[in-house]
């Protein structure tokens, strides 16, 4: 290995850590809820994506898309092995190796022939919300230390990005041998439109995949630049009228020094082998010109990659996004909302590849703000490290507290404007104003506009009795 600066070194040092340890996964118990509908996840959840009231996405600390709270009033909790990233290696003179970026996937080949990361697992996650780091160390197997840099724009006195359904994942990568390595990135993803309707007993979602399909998007933005993709969608009479109805979307930035491919369809349970054997080869994937529109009983899913060679020292990133475009929530009786980001993005719900086209073109600006918002805390070196982390950290309740920030109703007023969070996961109740003000300093300071909502919607509600009795199972 030759000397290098670490890519950890981007790192707030007030950040949380925790090494990857697959020991750690036998006492990772979901959390029991005192109520029926409502799940924690267990103590691996990370720090989530999405914008306030967008509905999130928690990929955990092991690496692996493992909570889901995209339904408002609920959230859901399951890992599939589809969901993830995957890294391919080759140094001059050696074999090939590739193996998925989560360490919950065993290490033999799991269900899918899909290679797991090895154990013990040399690398650690960090955590300051909104942005959480995987840091895997080099090896002489995988000289190439490699740093996911994860986050949604969230910061200070921002009303519109704060809202977006998108995550940024920027990776970086730097070859530590004396060789030249061939590296590339994979991402799959699974066609989960029509999934997310309601919560069951299970806390898994009732897979509803019929009637959808995948296609592949393309936008030049200058010269050898270029964002693609793959969008998840699904045919439909009519618009978007369910809280699960709408997109999915992975893409990438791809600059002149890297190779892109995809497989656009392909099914999950019968060719996952294939699409696996194909990128382990050689890290790139090959496309099928089939049009599959899945079944009821079909589960389909696309990947993309990204390919480069690094010379002995040489560093590159590249970023990825996960966008989404669910804009109706029901809640309360059946009552159908918009989300608040359909403001910038529209209510037709298929414009999932707008939003992740707009967040590889804003990213790194989006970047440098979340990290002015750290250093405007952080540079006060007067408290203990563990102060700041909680600072931050806690935060992230206002993103995935089954946040809802609604710009108009679909059956009724277009102009009403709602933002809440319910209290925990244990009590199904937005806004209780006994225990709101625990927390209503960040929202106070940093998004005061959101605080007022909440306070005057409590002040005009004070002389009004309801009367109707109310229980709780």
């Amino acid at each position: 290995m030759m000397s290098r600066n670490s890519l950890i070194q981007s790192i707030p040092p007030q950040a949380w850590k925790r090494p990857f340890d697959t020991s750690t996964i036998g006492y990772s118990v979901p959390q029991k809820s005192k109520t029926h509908d409502l799940f924690s996840g267990g103590e691996l959840n990370g720090v989530p994506i999405g914008g306030f009231g967008a509905g999130t996405i928690n990929r955990g600390v092991l690496g692996d898309f493992s909570r889901w709270g995209l339904s408002v009033g609920g959230i859901q909790v399951f890992n599939d092995p589809i969901n993830n990233f995957a890294v391919f290696q080759k140094v001059e003179d050696d074999i090939p190796r590739a193996r998925v970026l989560s360490a919950s996937l065993p290490v033999r080949k799991g269900r899918f022939g899909w290679e797991g990361l090895s154990s013990p697992i040399n690398g650690s996650y960090y955590a300051l919300f909104p942005k959480a780091w995987y840091h895997y160390k080099p090896s002489e197997e995988y000289p190439v230390e490699m740093l996911c840099e994860q986050f949604s724009p969230i910061f200070p006195l921002n009303y519109r990005e704060l809202s977006y359904p998108v995550g940024i994942f920027n990776w970086h990568m730097q070859n530590t041998s004396k060789e030249r390595v061939e590296v590339s990135l994979m991402f799959s993803w699974k066609n989960m439109v029509g999934w997310f309707d309601d919560i069951n007993s299970t806390r898994k979602p009732k897979f509803r995949s019929s009637r959808n399909f995948n296609r592949k998007v393309h936008q030049r933005i200058t010269g050898n630049t270029e964002i693609s993709g793959i969008v998840f969608d699904r045919k439909r009479l009519g618009k978007v009228l369910s809280a699960s109805d709408g997109q999915f979307a992975v893409a990438v930035l791809k600059e002149e020094n890297f190779t892109f491919s995809q497989r656009t369809t392909f099914k999950a349970s019968d060719e996952s082998p294939l699409l696996w054997k194909q990128f382990a080869k050689s890290g790139i994937l090959e496309d099928s010109q089939q049009n599959i529109i899945a079944r009821h009983d079909d589960e389909i899913a696309g990947a993309i990659a990204v390919k480069c060679i690094l010379g002995p020292g040489q560093a590159l990133s590249v970023p990825f996004v996960l966008a989404w475009d669910l804009p109706i929530v029901t809640f309360g009786h059946g009552r159908r909302q918009y989300r608040y980001y359909t403001k910038f993005f529209g209510k037709e719900g298929n414009n999932a590849f707008d939003i992740a086209t707009t967040a590889l073109k804003n990213y790194t600006e989006w970047s440098k703000k979340i990290n002015a918002w750290h250093e405007s805390i952080l540079k006060d070196k007067s408290m203990p490290y563990w102060y700041y982390s909680f600072l931050f950290n806690e935060t992230y309740q206002m993103a995935d507290g089954m946040t809802m920030w609604i710009a108009g109703e679909v059956d009724g007023d277009p102009q009403v404007e709602k933002f809440g969070y319910i209290e925990c996961p244990d009590y199904p109740f937005y806004c209780t104003m006994d225990l709101w003000f625990f927390a209503s300093f960040a929202l106070a300071r940093y998004w005061p506009e959101l605080e007022k909502k909440v306070i005057r919607r409590y002040a005009e509600d004070v002389l009004n009795e309801d009367k109707n009795p109310l229980y709780i199972r």
